[in-house]
């Protein structure tokens, strides 16, 4: 019987990739295929995926780390590559969806299952593309044990009744309009009149939100002394020890249109409020 196959290749940050290589697992057990994973570094994560997550030890899936090789031949076709790849991916797969199609599709109720199925086929996404009611299982990613230390020792600091907050800037002009620090400021403070004893976990990609907050609440307020860097690979292990720092809080208070918001959230299936500014 011939085995057929899905490339995946997650773009994005850490919680998009997260997000699409979970529901590539997914597509590829439903269709009955095997799936290879290219984890490929830039600007967004600069950093291999076995420095953040253990391997994923699973039948018919298999992650590699893209190299010189796969970036000529596998990555997507761009400018910046010359479009080189286009010629080879042409001849070695029956059908090809990129990351900003596979939004619209999956947005239009496009059947990825009816269109992977029996074929071999090449998929970039930075989205879950096979959404489900009940959420994404995040289960499958486990951080090293470097970073695991660092999580528990975090959980150890807080407490058990935590919340974590998770203010989004830098690039995401949605989270930036939507969901202004004046949001966060207002909430804390009312949480600190039912509770004074509160404190509160900030994870944020702006070194200014960590001075506003601390500035206000003081001791409250617990954030990370690292410097907020996608493009390093400690900048990129902070991320993970944070993300998963907010998802054993009690509850999330995050960003408009952030998946790293969310996917936090659904890490340990925990309550979730996206603090957003209502429009009159």
């Amino acid at each position: 019987m011939k085995q057929y196959s899905i490339t995946l290749t997650p773009v994005g940050g850490l919680a998009n990739r997260m997000k699409a290589i979970e529901a590539g697992i997914r597509l590829a057990r439903k269709v009955g295929s095997e799936l290879r994973i290219l984890w490929f570094r830039t600007w967004e994560i600069n950093c291999p995926f076995s420095l953040i997550f253990e391997p994923l030890l699973m039948d018919g899936v298999k992650l590699t780390e893209a190299g010189i090789k796969e970036e000529l031949t596998l990555d997507r076709p761009r400018r910046r590559n010359g479009y080189i790849p286009a010629l080879f991916e042409h001849f070695a797969f029956q059908a090809r969806i990129f990351e900003g199609e596979a939004t619209r599709l999956r947005d239009h109720g496009f059947s990825f299952e009816q269109w992977a199925r029996g074929r071999n086929v090449y998929l970039a996404a930075c989205v879950d593309f096979l959404p489900k009611p009940e959420g994404q299982d995040f289960s499958l990613f486990r951080p090293i044990p470097l970073l695991t230390q660092r999580i528990k020792k975090n959980r150890q600091d807080l407490g058990q009744d935590y919340i974590g907050v998770h203010i989004r800037r830098t690039d995401n002009i949605h989270s930036i309009q939507l969901s202004p620090t004046s949001l966060f400021v207002d909430r804390i403070a009312t949480q600190l009149v039912q509770n004074p004893h509160t404190k509160f976990f900030l994870a944020t990609d702006d070194e200014k939100e960590k001075d506003t907050l601390t500035t206000h609440f003081g001791e409250h307020i617990v954030t990370p002394p690292d410097q907020a860097d996608r493009d390093s690979i400690p900048g990129i292990q902070n991320a993970v020890v944070e993300m998963y720092t907010l998802a054993h809080a009690q509850r999330i208070w995050g960003s408009a249109q952030s998946s790293y918001s969310e996917t936090a959230a659904h890490i340990n299936h925990i309550p979730i409020e996206l603090l957003t500014r209502q429009h009159s």
